[in-house]
């Protein structure tokens, strides 16, 4: 046979072949340009992830730190995956690849997705002012995007802060920033990754304190017995403060805060020493400030005449005694009638 027709047959059966035979193509390493969105917050619901690149096919998978993921194939330059919220649980980066299986096939190069905090926002604030020297307070702060690391800030600094919820933060404010008349700045910073520092809502710091005018609602004990030593006066009421006073019959008493509504005082033996009663009062120092209403305290006679000696004139041998010398007076009296009758007999 002729080598021309051998060659012939050759190509007649390399064709007859590749008609029959179905082509197979080879698989490329894909490559990740880039992912949408790049970054999504901590706690985030599931979402769908796009990746855009190139050599993607029907049998890309997407993969985030190593472990596949539902995978939708999109066109050559894109796929798409679904991200479960367990991937959002945490702040960190996840790696993001594209495997294509098969001869030819591989694994794409790394595309970060970052799992982090955004911006907080403050709606409100409450309080929204106080006054100069009134002492350490809570501030509450309103608004959204609020996590475990968000932190309040007074003109930059923060503040021991307690995260309550995604939209609710409190916030310890120390005497030390309430001192001057002033406007403070109130701020929320979210750490990173992401994060970043929220709008500003203003906390004003208004002139001196004024105080209020105290009032008693009641005192215990109301009255005790002349002797009884010394004792302390539980004053209960409104309005009292550290600087509240408890006047007892007109005096300064040593007194101690215990609430704004209550303070005690300690009332010495002398005051009650002797029967009578006492006026109770609660004075709170200016500015402002003023005197309280008047609660009466009743000193109490004793029963008997303790700590006397017994010289056997107590009360009930002067009772014995009045009865005898009432008797001896009758008697007296029938002898000086009969005397009398007597004379007037023998002067007839």
């Amino acid at each position: 046979m002729k080598t021309k027709n051998i060659r012939s047959i050759a190509v007649a059966l390399g064709l007859l072949l590749v008609g029959v035979m179905p082509m197979t193509a080879l698989a490329a390493v894909p490559t990740i340009a880039n992912v949408s969105p790049s970054a999504v917050v901590t706690g985030n619901g599931a979402f769908t992830l796009t990746v855009n690149g190139t050599n993607f096919d029907n049998n890309s998978m997407v993969n985030v730190n190593g472990s596949a993921r539902t995978t939708t194939y999109v066109s050559p330059t894109q796929v798409t995956a679904s991200i479960p919220a367990a991937d959002l649980t945490a702040v960190g980066t996840l790696n993001v690849t594209v495997a294509n299986p098969g001869t030819g096939g591989g694994t794409s190069n790394t595309a970060s997705l970052t799992v982090g905090n955004t911006v907080p926002v403050i709606t409100s604030i409450s309080p929204t002012s106080t006054a100069s020297g009134s002492g350490a307070l809570t501030l509450t702060v309103n608004g959204s995007n609020f996590t475990s690391g968000s932190m309040v800030r007074v003109n930059g600094s923060n503040r021991t802060t307690t995260h309550v919820s995604a939209n609710q933060l409190t916030a310890s404010i120390p005497v030390a920033d309430l001192v001057s008349a002033g406007t403070l700045s109130i701020t929320v910073a979210n750490p990173t990754p992401g994060g970043g520092i929220s709008n500003a809502q203003n906390f004003t710091v208004t002139g001196t304190a004024t105080n209020p005018i105290p009032m008693i609602s009641s005192i215990s004990p109301a009255s005790v017995v002349a002797g009884n030593g010394a004792f302390t006066l539980t004053i209960s009421g409104s309005n009292f403060n550290t600087s509240s006073v408890v006047k007892f019959n007109g005096i300064n008493k040593a007194t101690t805060f215990v609430s704004g509504a209550l303070v005690t005082a300690t009332i010495p033996a002398a005051d009650v020493a002797m029967t009578g009663s006492h006026i109770v009062n609660v004075v709170n120092p200016a500015p402002g400030g003023g005197t309280s209403n008047s609660i009466l305290f009743t000193i109490a006679p004793t029963t008997g005449t303790p700590q006397l000696p017994d010289t056997g004139f107590g009360p009930a041998e002067e009772s014995s005694a009045a009865g005898l010398m009432a008797a001896v007076i009758v008697m007296l009296a029938t002898i000086g009638t009969a005397l009398i009758v007597r004379r007037a007999r023998l002067a007839k």
